[in-house]
């Protein structure tokens, strides 16, 4: 054994390991208590050097376990300069692949841009709460002594700490087995200390009623540390920039104009310092009001011939950090990665708010920023996805003029986004989309279920995929993939919560009633939340109650008809279509 690894065979370890019954070639990586890795064979392979083990933890607690080198270099090395970060980088990474190999151990990928931690290879602790001994901190005592890297780790511990249904950060979602692809457990694993998900058959989630669960957001301000007049002068502009983009998206958040408009259990602030001296320094983070955590914070550098150049670009940093953390989820990572202009980027995310209403007019008028954002920018890959999602949205719920411009203008999207970024997550997610709308069901759900096993911890795609699941008649999965994207964000899109109301309603559950009125106390302008209040009550009997409903969806949708409520194409077995729409005529519709 090498002496950067300790060669030792902790009994502990072995006993663990024996229990996962895991293969010959993959390895035990346990992030609570002090980060270790472990053979199949119980032998313990850890790094020696922290920042060794701080490079495995930041790969790890990532989405599909990869990262680009730069943002790995500046966790680790944020106080050096950009050459002697990446000259340190190289050099770790180096030294680690060097020793796992000679331990016989393949799990680190190391490409021209980007890290990856094999997955397929890797059993996380967390994966097990029996093997996760309660009260331990995650990655006890990793201290490499960097700002970037003692900021994100504090995050981490945050997400960990949080107990289940608590007001605090959202616990990060663990990767899952890659086996997800295929078929969910009955009941998935809990992360240590926190209840399991309910089962089919349990009670509906608890979602408050009123008006459209969403986030309020508040720019508390930016503030100069120094007293130079640069540093008050680029604080004061950043805060103005944040004010008015986030004034222009006040449909994904509620932006309260006074202290006491404001949920302080759903309120969140946007604060940060500007400091200046050989180059500028921005510190950015985004907190909890009630409890002042920190959900998320970033430090960013310029150089000086750039301070008044940059505030654009902040704003957007920050404000996608947001979306990420409180209202998108990993659907905002398509475009954060993707660079382009200021006006392109404000027209598209128009577009997202405008999308997000899920009505009739909305989703034209949402294709229109779109188009406008391509217009700007041809080839901004994050509006070709989009709008590919709301064509095949308008064919799946009867709303295209032209079902077959459409679907061939999906397909063209597919093709261009496939074209300029391949293997992209949400961009084969539209082409399962687009299989599904063309009535090719079990490719659709074969090509799902690729996107799930390469992106196992995406609350979104999961739901997608049980959305498809369900077209595709099993309901009863279609309710577990839910209910599992639900469990794994503080803030879900208020979409899957009516999905899965719609899903307990096509299997005529009893409880189905309940998710009903969850989805709607959630989103009281869902026009699909609305259509399963109509079948509820159409099938208790309360043909009074069901027009009274009916009344109320048309009020949402002017033009709803019940042979328009979706295209049959979508569902494999298409008299779950005539059923619903017997349901819909039965209340007028």
């Amino acid at each position: 054994m090498p002496s950067s690894m300790a060669a030792r065979a902790d009994t502990g370890d072995r006993a663990r390991v024996a229990g996962l019954g895991m293969a010959g070639d993959k390895v035990l990586l346990r992030l609570i208590g002090p980060l270790t890795v472990v053979k199949a064979d119980g032998t313990d392979v850890t790094p020696k050097g922290k920042r060794a083990k701080a490079l495995l933890a930041l790969l790890a607690l990532s989405p599909g376990g990869a990262r680009s080198r730069r943002w790995v270099q500046d966790k680790l090395w944020s106080e050096r300069t950009q050459e002697q970060g990446a000259a340190s980088l190289r050099q770790e990474l180096s030294a680690l692949r060097r020793s796992f190999a000679a331990a016989g151990v393949e799990i680190l990928h190391c490409g021209r841009d980007k890290l990856q931690l094999d997955l397929g290879r890797v059993y996380f602790d967390t994966y097990d709460s029996a093997s996760v001994a309660l009260g331990d901190d995650l990655l006890e005592g990793l201290d490499i002594g960097d700002p970037e890297f003692e900021d994100w780790l504090r995050t981490e511990r945050m997400r960990y700490d949080a107990p289940d249904g608590s007001d605090g950060p959202a616990p990060r979602p663990r990767t899952m087995p890659v086996s997800i692809a295929a078929r969910l457990p009955a009941n998935l694993p809990a992360p240590p200390g926190r209840a399991a998900p309910a089962t089919a058959g349990g009670p509906p989630p608890a979602f408050p009623a009123g008006v459209a669960q969403k986030p309020y957001l508040v720019v508390k301000g930016f503030h100069p540390i120094g007293t130079g007049d640069r540093e008050r002068v680029f604080a004061e502009g950043l805060t103005a920039e944040l004010q008015t983009v986030l004034g222009s998206l006040s449909g994904a958040f509620v932006v309260p104009t006074r202290d006491g408009d404001r949920d302080p259990r759903r309120s969140y602030e946007l604060s940060g310092e500007v400091r200046y001296q050989e180059r500028l320094r921005i510190t950015a983070r985004l907190s909890a009001v009630d409890t002042g955590q920190y959900l998320w914070t970033r430090r960013y550098d310029y150089d000086d011939d750039r301070i008044f150049d940059v505030q654009e670009e902040i704003s957007k940093k920050v404000i996608e950090a947001a979306q990420i953390e409180l209202v998108e989820g990993e659907w905002a990572r398509i475009w954060s990665d993707a660079h382009t202009s200021i006006e392109a980027w404000e027209a598209y995310q128009r577009g997202r708010v405008l999308e997000s209403e899920a009505r009739k007019d909305s989703v034209r008028r949402a294709i229109l920023c779109y188009r406008e954002a391509l217009r700007l920018d041809p080839g901004y890959t994050p509006a070709m996805i989009s709008l590919g999602f709301c064509l095949v949205d308008q064919l799946r719920l009867g709303w295209a003029f032209d079902p077959e411009a459409a679907l061939a203008e999906a397909r063209r999207l597919c093709d261009q986004v496939m074209r300029l970024k391949p293997g992209d997550y949400f961009g084969r997610a539209l082409i399962a989309f687009t299989e599904c709308a063309s009535g090719n069901h079990q490719l659709a759900c074969d090509v799902m279920a690729e996107v799930v096993r390469d992106a196992p911890e995406s609350p979104e795609l999961l739901a997608y995929y049980g959305v498809l699941l369900g077209n595709c008649g099993l309901m009863h999965e279609e309710i577990r993939y839910h209910k599992h994207a639900l469990s794994l964000t503080k803030h879900p899109p208020n979409w899957i919560k009516t999905n899965l109301a719609f899903a307990h309603l096509l299997q005529d559950a009893p409880e189905a009633p309940g998710y009903v009125e969850a989805a709607l106390a959630a989103d009281p302008q869902s026009v699909r939340a609305h259509l399963c209040r109509v079948v509820v009550a159409v099938r208790g009997g309360d043909f009074a109650g069901a027009r009274i409903w009916a009344n109320r969806l048309l009020t949402l949708e002017p033009e709803f008809r019940a042979d328009r409520w979706s295209a049959a194409e979508c569902f494999r077995d298409q008299g779950v279509f005539h059923r619903i729409a017997d349901d819909l005529r039965a209340a007028g519709l």
